[in-house]
């Protein structure tokens, strides 16, 4: 793995542990969250510009950064990358692209999607912590 790899892995980890924990404890918050990000209320259209703008400038930069489809731990992040920049796309060309992922996981996904975040971002802490 080259040094890149570990520097996105330890900046992905922590992001993910973080997210992760912070969805687990306070899922009804997190479902809160999402169902006002989802309303068609005028407030909400600069928060998701942000989100998707982020969402964006994450991806570029690790794809410029980190373009690697090698078999191995460095497609984790390149794949992490792929996916941050279709989101900000989706959320920028989707009208309610918020809503449509409350309705596809559910109330009952949200502890899960924590639980993934926070196992996902053990391992790759992990992965990037053990150099």
């Amino acid at each position: 793995m080259e040094g890149l790899t570990y520097v996105f892995a330890k900046a992905f980890g922590l992001y993910f542990l973080a997210v992760g924990l912070g969805i687990s404890a306070r899922p009804e918050r997190f479902q809160l969250f999402m169902e006002g990000l989802s309303k068609k209320e005028g407030s909400n259209n600069g928060i998701l510009l942000i989100g998707a703008v982020v969402a964006l400038l994450v991806g570029v930069f690790t794809i410029s950064l980190h373009n690697i489809w090698a078999m191995g731990f460095p497609i984790v992040i390149t794949l992490i990358g792929w996916f941050s920049f279709i989101k900000g796309v989706l959320i920028l060309i989707l009208d309610d692209f918020t809503g449509l992922f409350i309705n596809m996981i559910g109330k009952s996904g949200v502890r899960a999607i924590g639980a993934t975040y926070f196992v996902l971002g053990l391992l790759i802490a992990y992965m990037g912590f053990s150099v």
